[in-house]
């Protein structure tokens, strides 16, 4: 039961949070008593995420946990035990998880181990689980940038992803990317580049060739329009010239 009787016989709901009375009668925020983690204002439960893990054809053991990698950048990584010789990639794990959880809930790395870290009396040891974002790579044979402005981005998306195993039609959210790092592609094609570009554009375009077309696209629309622009200012310039002349010169 969530609800417990309080002061004065008042429900009081069970959050699930941990605290502890401080000397000037404050509470304390000391964990949780469960699992539950919060990932970008989502509230998970990693041990929903394993169990269906474990449902997956050739998946053992499963552990979620959250990885923080900087300031802005948290991740949900699944370390999980892999059925002697079977093979399965994370491709397949992602698509069975995407038909019973949301997108938030999808963990941005799949690491196989051999064996999972014990403490001395059996259980899994959590903090020895540590994943390195630099595995989190391309696909196989994926292209690389083929011209100067596909450089300029891809170098900004390696920065800020901290990988440089990233192809141009990689997925910024399949590379481990989400919203506050979207956020900061904004603020660098601003500063590196000069481009101004909305984050509904680059949810629109999440690879590096989508948005490096896009940019291409937009600089060849504005060049059209100042052209036009011109054509036109040209065009009332001499009529006015015309509307001044006098009849016989008309």
């Amino acid at each position: 039961d969530k609800f417990i009787l309080g002061p004065k016989n008042k429900p009081i709901y069970k959050t699930g949070d941990l605290g502890r009375f401080v000397n000037n009668g404050n509470i304390e925020l000391a964990g949780r008593i469960d699992d539950q983690i919060k990932l970008r204002g989502f509230r998970i439960e990693p041990g929903e995420i394993e169990k269906l893990l474990c449902q997956i054809d050739g998946i053992n053991e499963a552990v979620v946990k959250i990885q923080k990698f900087s300031d802005l950048d948290e991740k949900l990584i699944a370390f999980i035990k892999i059925t002697d010789n079977f093979q399965i990639e994370n491709d397949q794990i992602v698509n069975s998880m995407n038909v019973n959880l949301p997108k938030y809930m999808i963990p941005s790395a799949f690491v196989k181990l051999e064996e999972f870290p014990r403490t001395p009396n059996g259980k899994i040891d959590k903090k020895l689980l540590i994943f390195d974002i630099k595995e989190i790579s391309s696909k196989p044979n994926s292209k690389k940038p083929e011209n100067e402005i596909q450089t300029a981005v891809y170098d900004i998306w390696s920065d800020i992803l901290k990988t440089n195993n990233i192809g141009i039609e990689d997925n910024f959210f399949d590379l481990g990317g989400h919203s506050l790092l979207m956020a900061e592609v904004q603020t660098r094609l601003k500063k590196d580049l000069n481009q101004e570009i909305s984050i509904i554009e680059l949810f629109t375009h999440p690879t590096i060739k989508s948005l490096t077309d896009f940019l291409n696209g937009n600089n060849e629309n504005i060049n059209k329009t100042n052209n036009i622009q011109e054509r036109a200012k040209m065009q009332r310039a001499a009529f006015s010239r015309k509307q001044n002349l006098p009849e016989k010169e008309r």
